[in-house]
C-alpha cells in the first residue's frame, strides 16, 4: 500500500494541537499481510483495532470464515521510539503470526495492515483516528459488499450460509448496487454481559439480548424476511453495504464520539433505506468502557447534557417464542464465544501487551482493579492527560482557557449537520485514500 506512504500530508509527530483539528493522522504502513484464499462470499468484514486488542480480531477470524479486511494501529511517543524498544518489531511478528494461523483452511480470509502513529503530546493518543482507519480497511476490501464492523464483535454463522447461495447474492448485489435506491443492510447485534460464566449461557435467549431499536425486538425473531426500519437520532446499527457507492467516513471525527453517528446520518441524509437482515446478527464481547470514553460522559455531564446508555431489551412476547431456529444460533453463537473468553482469561497478557503497558500506560491516575488486553490500547491511557505545564485542561473547558473534547466534537458534528441539512456536506477524506482509489485496480473506477 505504497499509496497511503506516499501520499501523507506529514510525518511528523502528532501533537495537541495537530490531533484537535481537521487534519488527518500521519499514518505509516509498517506491513502488509494479504491472503492467498479466495473469497467464498462477496462480502469483505471491515474493522479497526488498536495493537492491544489483537485478540479480537483472532476471534473474529476464528468464527468468520470469508473475508475479513483489519487494520492494526499502534501508537508511541516521540522519544521512545518503537524500534529502540522492541515494540513495532515484536507487533509485526504478532501480525504475521496471526495472518499465518488466519491462513488455515476454515477460518477467515484476512488481509491486515499495520499502521503506526508517533505523538509529541502523549496526551493527544485520546484522539484515535478511527474514522481514517475505517476507511483504510475499505480501501483494502475487493468483494463488492463490505460489512463495517467494530473488532469486539462476532458475525453468526448463519451470514455465510446465506451469502454462498447463488440467488442470496444476486439479491444483495442487486438491492445494494443500485443508485436509484439507495440501500443498507442492518445486522442486528446482541451483547454479553462482561463477565459471564458458562453456565450462563443456557440463559442467554432470555436475558443476554440487546437488540438496537425498539422495534427490531419482535419483528426480528418471528420474521424470515427483511423489514424496513426508519433512521432516528443517535441510532447506530453496524451495516452491510455496497463497497464502492456507500459515503466514506470523515476522518475529522476521531476519538469517543460521533465518529460513527455521523457516517449514518450522512447515509440517512441522502436517502439511504435501512433494512434489517433477517436471518444474521452479530454479538458483542462486552469489555469495559475505555479512559476515553469515560472522560467523554464525564465531560458530558458536567455540561448537563443526560447520558443515557442503551439498556438490554429482553424479548418477552411469547410470539418470538415459535422462532427456536433463531434462538438456537443465539444459543450456540453464545457458547462458541464463551469458549474463547475462556481461553482468553487463562492467557497472561502478550508480549506486546506488556509493551504496550510499558510504553504507553503508566501516566498516573487510578489504577484499574483487573487488567485485560483491552485495557492497556494506547488511545485510553488518557486517565490523567492534563498537561500542567501549559496549565491547561486538555478534557473540560471549566477554566476557560481551552474548548473541551466533548464540546469540540460536538461543534464539529454541528457544523456537519447543517451541511447535510443544506445538502453541501462531503466528508473530509485523507490524500492518500484519493490516490488509493486513482492507484489500487480494484478501486480504478470509483470515486470518493
Amino acid at each position: 500500500m505504497d499509496c497511503i506512504n506516499q501520499n501523507q500530508d506529514s510525518y511528523r509527530a502528532t501533537t495537541w494541537d495537530s490531533a484537535m483539528s481537521q487534519r488527518s493522522a500521519p499514518l505509516m504502513v509498517v506491513g502488509v499481510w494479504w491472503s492467498a484464499k479466495q473469497a467464498s462470499v462477496p462480502l469483505t468484514v471491515t474493522t479497526q483495532m488498536s495493537a492491544a486488542r489483537l485478540w479480537q480480531l483472532k476471534a473474529l477470524c476464528m468464527q468468520y470464515p470469508g473475508p475479513v479486511s483489519a487494520v492494526l494501529y499502534v501508537g508511541s511517543s516521540k522519544g521512545r521510539v518503537l524500534h529502540e524498544n522492541g515494540l513495532l518489531s515484536i507487533m509485526v511478528r504478532q501480525a504475521e503470526s496471526l495472518f499465518n494461523a488466519m491462513e488455515i483452511a476454515g477460518r477467515c480470509k484476512l488481509d491486515l495492515m499495520l499502521v503506526r502513529e508517533v505523538f509529541e503530546h502523549k496526551e493527544a493518543k485520546i484522539w484515535y483516528p478511527v474514522n481514517q482507519l475505517r476507511n483504510y480497511a475499505r480501501l483494502q476490501a475487493r468483494t463488492p459488499l463490505i460489512g463495517i464492523i467494530d473488532a469486539d464483535l462476532l458475525v453468526s454463522p448463519t451470514l455465510v450460509k446465506q451469502l454462498i447461495k447463488r440467488d442470496v447474492q444476486k439479491q444483495y448485489l442487486r438491492q445494494l448496487s443500485q443508485l436509484s435506491e439507495k440501500v443498507v443492510y442492518v445486522l442486528p447485534a446482541f451483547q454479553t454481559p462482561a463477565h459471564q460464566h458458562r453456565e450462563e449461557a443456557t440463559l442467554v435467549a432470555d436475558r443476554a439480548v440487546s437488540l438496537q431499536k425498539d422495534q427490531l425486538k419482535s419483528w426480528w425473531f418471528k420474521t424470515a424476511s427483511s423489514y424496513e426500519v426508519g433512521y432516528e437520532s443517535r441510532y447506530e446499527p453496524w451495516v452491510m453495504c455496497d463497497r464502492r457507492s456507500v459515503p466514506w467516513h470523515d476522518h475529522i471525527f476521531k476519538g469517543y464520539g460521533l465518529n460513527k453517528i455521523m457516517h449514518l446520518e450522512h447515509m440517512n441524509s441522502t436517502g439511504y433505506k435501512f433494512m434489517v437482515e433477517p436471518t444474521t446478527f452479530l454479538i458483542h464481547r462486552a469489555h469495559r468502557s475505555t479512559h476515553a470514553k469515560n472522560l467523554v460522559i464525564s465531560a458530558k455531564k458536567r455540561q448537563k447534557i443526560a447520558y443515557l446508555p442503551a439498556q438490554p431489551a429482553v424479548p418477552t412476547d411469547a410470539s418470538v417464542l415459535p422462532s427456536l431456529g433463531k434462538v438456537r444460533e443465539i444459543h450456540q453463537s453464545f457458547t462458541v464465544l464463551q469458549t474463547q473468553r475462556d481461553v482468553d482469561d487463562r492467557k497472561e497478557l502478550s508480549l506486546v501487551n506488556q509493551a504496550q503497558g510499558e510504553e504507553e500506560g503508566s501516566f498516573g491516575g487510578e489504577e484499574e482493579d483487573e487488567v485485560g488486553p483491552e485495557e492497556v490500547e494506547e488511545h485510553s491511557v488518557a486517565a490523567a492527560a492534563v498537561d500542567e505545564s501549559k496549565g491547561r485542561s486538555l478534557l473540560n473547558d471549566e477554566d476557560g482557557k481551552e474548548e473541551s473534547t466533548y464540546a469540540y466534537t460536538q461543534r464539529l458534528g454541528a457544523m456537519a449537520r447543517r451541511r447535510m441539512a443544506a445538502g453541501t456536506y462531503e466528508p473530509h477524506v485523507d490524500a492518500a485514500v484519493r490516490a488509493c482509489l486513482e492507484r489500487l485496480p480494484w478501486w480504478r473506477i470509483s470515486a470518493v
